[in-house]
């Protein structure tokens, strides 16, 4: 079920997005990048671990490092980013970084994981 809420979600975001125009501009999809990368501190915030705050924010320094270089450059490295964040969700939650986060927060995560593979074709149309 969290597979398709995250498709869903994902899809729909990046079509209101289209529809009203916000992905006409380059900044759209990198902060969007750099927005959801910053969920994985939230977790690690609410878990109260000060180990998986500072094993999340090495990841997010690579999603935020890949949003910039996409910016900057070519959106095709924020598309990469999207697509290895999905990746990144997938094997994520098997980690057991984060060991007393509550079930639902996990199940956005993946959520959110799963997502990622919809909103990169968003993307693919605006770059």
């Amino acid at each position: 079920m969290e597979y398709m809420v995250g498709v869903v979600l994902a899809l729909g975001v990046s079509g209101l997005a289209t529809v009203v125009g916000l992905d006409r501009d380059r900044a759209f999809y990198p902060t969007l990048t750099i927005v959801i990368a910053s969920c994985y501190d939230l977790f690690a915030v609410i878990a109260g671990s000060l180990h998986a705050l500072m094993l999340e924010s090495a990841g997010i320094a690579a999603f935020l490092l890949l949003s910039l270089i996409g910016f900057r450059f070519t959106l095709w490295w924020v598309v990469a980013a999207l697509a290895a964040h999905g990746v990144f969700d997938w094997f994520h939650g098997r980690l057991r970084i984060r060991p007393y986060v509550q079930a639902e927060f996990l199940a956005a995560e993946e959520c959110d994981g799963r997502g990622d593979f919809a909103g990169s074709f968003g993307q693919l149309r605006a770059s």
